[in-house]
């Protein structure tokens, strides 16, 4: 069994090496070691309370800030994000700043924070980023 267990890790360990991950450029203009590349996603709740919940930024659109510390990045990841809800009731957003802990989004054009609360959306987003020098 032992001798198994060597020949798996001889043989996947290229292989994990050959399906990595290759970012061209960060946010910040800086580049670390391939090998520290890494991907984390989630979803940011419609119904979430406090700093993470839908809110009105007072000039039209709606805002939110999106949490993304669990993926322990080092600095600002590339991040993707998009809405998802009730049919047709999900507003386009666009990033405002990107921390390696969080993303403040906003709506396209002017929305209420209580429409996207009413239509359910959730913010599904993925971080590409690094989490090592």
């Amino acid at each position: 069994m032992r001798s198994l267990h060597l020949v798996l890790v001889l043989v996947l360990a290229p292989l994990a090496r050959q399906c990595g991950l290759t970012i061209l450029d960060t946010p910040d203009g800086r580049k670390y070691p391939e090998r520290c590349s890494h991907i984390c996603s989630g979803i940011s709740r419609y119904n979430e309370t406090g700093i993470h919940a839908w809110w009105n930024s007072g000039s039209g659109p709606a805002g939110k800030v999106v949490e993304m510390s669990g993926c322990h990045l080092i600095a600002p990841p590339i991040v993707t994000i998009t809405t998802r809800g009730l049919a047709g009731g999900c507003p386009a957003l666009y990033e405002h700043s990107i921390t390696a802990e969080s993303v403040k989004v906003y709506t396209v054009g002017n929305v209420n924070a209580l429409d996207p609360i009413r239509s359910k959306c959730n913010v599904h987003w993925i971080a590409t980023g690094y989490i090592c020098q």
